[in-house]
């Protein structure tokens, strides 16, 4: 295959030079490009703008105001240069006449502007006016002298994100000399660029830098955000096929010992958690990996689902392993398994850095004896964090892999637990997150996943009730809960920050916590919890409020995954405007974990429009896919999934909103893979989406 770089011609060495070949590009100003991650021309191209000014329309300078941003072009009547002892620097002056009036435009500190103009120059002048007792002027605005083409000045001017001791004008003179010395050549199918409206590469490449109209603008950004959108799914149906390469263990359904299992739950199952099931106990039969992701809104019941994936395979022989980000969710998890098979012959162990225990006993093993009972076969069920991984545990006939709460099980941890496999067997994976996330989200997150999706809450659990609050509720509020803490219930309070601040009027842990201990709740056991405590200190907290010892826990939004606290019956959120909907949804899932009715108070430190109606779509809905699609309406990606997508390549233009783009991205990879088995057809493509897969590898 041949190798392609970055800008997509063959062997080309244009794209792979350094920025510093560019003319006027000394090593000096390459150090503040590479600060920027821009080395290469390829990089520089790929830097692309953040915002655009029209400075398409010239002002007359009689129509133009003090504090507007406007384009003038004048000729330059005086220039002369003094020196400020007020500033200690030398101020510029120049005198700018347009035939309709003039204007003074002022540089500080510049000493070489005389060097560059001259009076009887026509020049466009782009900045803000302001005025003072002489009149009206422009202080240090961008300027280019008026030829037959613009960069700065009479067209749609790109700005761009900078570092210290870089101007937009440097930028933009740069790209330019990119866009002219590289050689761009096209690697989309000619036919799929017709079919699905794309401009050529090189055309959009010039156009996202210098757009000749807002049309023409748009145009380039529909083909590199489709360029991103469809490398990403090219590499998710690659990852798919490279799996299916693998042999796994290939586990028989036997219906009548799960339907003896589902009989003896203490609750019915939902549909959903039957369907998630049936799809998952599909997926062992193959006998290649499962690689699926099971999407469960909070309480849900997605536990339940993966402990009756884990006695099938237990049943089979085999070994499962789950895996939760922290200590206390791993001890939960292990204390609800070990209640659900106490009446089963199957071996249950937890592994944690501190705690070592098997189901049945409270007697703390070591690392030896845990990995001699495991050697022997008398583990089928492991529960623990990652140590599970970088700990040397001899684990064999491993059979599923579960991953609790992370929402990418990296390339370097399969190659971890496919090295304890015998030959190219691959133990299945399943994912589990309570983070909703919509289809057009799921398509670029979790491209090479499939997907199951809980979204039933187990019969007998009650909505929510979710109330806006104002100060003047604060007695009512605070009555009322001290009348369900009287009935052994509990109440967590959620504050957006650690500490009072000078700068951002919200409700801190210290001051709330400080309030209620020693004001309305000093009769009360109230406790804080924020991240940065130890984390064992965190785990402790959180223990005494899973075993009911404490009546208030006043916290941030490290609760936002945290353990399941049954007698949690009342959430207050303090600041709640400053809270997504889809985190606040996290919030809320902390309490309601019973058949006690529960209940959530939203405090604000400020009302607006869009805060009350984020906060009425809150108060109306429970269900998280639905709240996470108004989140990614209103907010965007980056506060909702900002976690979910580390681990992927930078979507540079392409958002995670643009769900009609990753809809044609995804239709056309499936139709170029299909068409192009043996991956010869279209070498340019895989040679590009190997950079991408790189790229990932690396980090």
């Amino acid at each position: 295959m041949q190798v392609l770089s970055q800008c997509g011609k063959v062997r080309s060495m244009s794209c792979d030079e350094l920025v510093t070949t560019l003319s006027g590009l000394a090593k000096k100003l390459g150090s503040k490009f590479k600060k920027l991650s821009v080395e290469t021309v390829s990089d520089l191209l790929h830097y692309y703008p953040v915002d655009y000014q029209d400075r398409r329309s010239v002002m007359p300078i009689d129509k133009v105001q003090a504090g507007e941003v406007v384009t003038i072009k004048g000729r330059i009547e005086l220039l002369q240069a003094k020196r400020s002892f007020r500033r200690k620097t030398t101020v510029t002056e120049a005198l700018v006449n347009d035939n309709s009036g003039s204007m003074r435009i002022v540089w500080f500190g510049n000493r070489f502007i005389q060097k560059t103009l001259k009076p009887g120059d026509q020049v466009y002048f782009s900045g803000k006016v302001h005025e003072d007792q002489f009149g009206l002027q422009m202080r240090t605005p961008e300027h280019e002298k008026v030829k037959e083409q613009s960069l700065h000045a009479n067209s749609i001017v790109a700005r761009y994100g900078l570092t210290k001791g870089l101007t937009h004008k440097q930028m933009r003179f740069f790209v330019s000399q990119a866009l002219k010395k590289s050689d761009m050549q096209e690697w989309l199918p000619e036919l799929m660029r017709s079919r699905v409206g794309l401009m050529r590469i090189d055309e959009a490449m010039r156009a996202i830098h210098a757009p000749k109209s807002w049309k023409h603008l748009r145009m380039a950004q529909k083909r590199l955000k489709f360029d991103e959108l469809f490398l990403l799914q090219l590499r998710s149906l690659l990852t798919k096929e490279e799996l299916l390469a693998f042999s796994s263990p290939s586990f028989e359904v036997d219906e009548k010992l799960l339907q003896h299992f589902v009989g003896g739950l203490p609750y019915q199952l939902t549909d959903d958690q039957k369907k998630s099931a049936w799809a998952m106990l599909l997926d062992l039969k193959k006998g290649h990996p499962m690689n699926r992701l099971l999407q469960g809104d909070v309480g849900s019941g997605k536990t339940v689902v993966a402990a009756m994936l884990m006695y099938h395979v237990a049943l089979q022989d085999s070994v499962s392993i789950l895996m939760a980000p922290t200590e206390i969710l791993a001890r939960q998890h292990f204390e609800t398994l070990s209640e659900l098979f106490a009446d089963m012959t199957v071996g249950i162990g937890l592994y944690t850095r501190s705690f070592r225990r098997i189901n049945g006993s409270d007697e703390a093993l070591t690392k030896k004896q845990f990995g001699n009972l495991l050697g022997h076969g008398g583990l089928k069920i492991l529960i623990g964090t990652h140590a599970l991984l970088h700990d040397p545990l001899k684990i064999n006939d491993l059979g599923l892999v579960i991953v609790d709460e992370q929402h990418r099980f990296g390339v370097k941890q399969r190659r971890s637990i496919k090295d304890r496999m015998k030959g190219d067997m691959m133990p299945h994976f399943l994912s589990m997150t309570a983070t909703p996330i919509p289809r057009s989200a799921s398509l670029v997150l979790y491209g090479e996943l499939d997907v199951s999706i809980i979204r039933e809450k187990p019969k007998g659990r009650k909505p929510i009730q979710t109330k806006i609050a104002k100060d003047d509720d604060r007695d009512k509020t605070y009555k009322f809960i001290k009348n369900h803490l009287d009935r052994d219930r509990q109440c967590f309070v959620v504050c957006p920050m650690i500490e009072d601040s000078d700068v951002i009027d919200a409700a801190s842990v210290q001051t709330v916590f400080e309030r209620l201990s020693v004001g309305s709740f000093k009769n009360y056991k109230v406790e804080m919890l924020t991240g940065k405590m130890k984390s064992k200190q965190k785990e402790e907290i959180m223990a005494r409020m899973a075993a009911g010892e404490i009546d208030i826990l006043v916290a941030t939004s490290v609760i936002e995954v945290g353990v399941d606290v049954p007698g949690a019956t009342v959430m207050i959120i303090e600041g709640s405007e400053r809270f997504g909907l889809a985190q606040l949804h996290q919030f809320r899932g902390r309490i309601g974990r019973s058949s006690h009715q529960s209940f959530c108070f939203l405090f604000t430190t400020k009302e607006s429009d869009e805060t009350n109606y984020r906060l009425r779509i809150f108060e109306k809905h429970d269900d998280g896919f639905i709240l996470a699609q108004h989140d990614l309406k209103m907010r965007g990606p980056g506060d909702m999934y900002g976690t979910v997508q580390s681990g992927f390549p930078d979507l540079k233009l392409a958002s995670l909103k643009d769900v009609a783009l990753i809809e044609l991205a995804q239709n056309s990879a499936k139709k170029l893979f299909a068409s192009d088995p043996n991956k010869m057809r279209y070498p340019e493509i895989w040679a590009k989406l190997d950079i991408l897969r790189q790229k990932v590898h690396m980090e």
